[in-house]
């Protein structure tokens, strides 16, 4: 999956391996395990998530918070576990 969600997390990566981190974000997009996904997103720092409305999260969190939505898309904050 390319987009601007993948852009941003593979720029932050640094030294991150990047087949790694390409790997990761698919999980995110793919995964059914809310777990699995949030522990991703907290491993990458990610505050938000840009998803398309076409290509939905596959889990359901009480940690994401939608807070922007447009014909195409969904902006999620990634809520702390606290």
């Amino acid at each position: 999956m390319e987009g601007p969600s993948q852009g941003v997390i593979m720029a932050m990566a640094k030294s991150e391996d990047i087949k790694q981190v390409r790997s990761d974000i698919q999980t995110v997009y793919s995964t059914e395990d809310a777990a699995t996904a949030l522990a991703l997103l907290r491993k990458y720092h990610t505050s938000y998530l840009w998803v398309p409305k076409a290509q939905l999260l596959k889990f359901s969190s009480n940690n994401l918070k939608a807070v922007v939505t447009n014909k195409d898309h969904i902006l999620y904050q990634v809520l702390s576990s606290e």
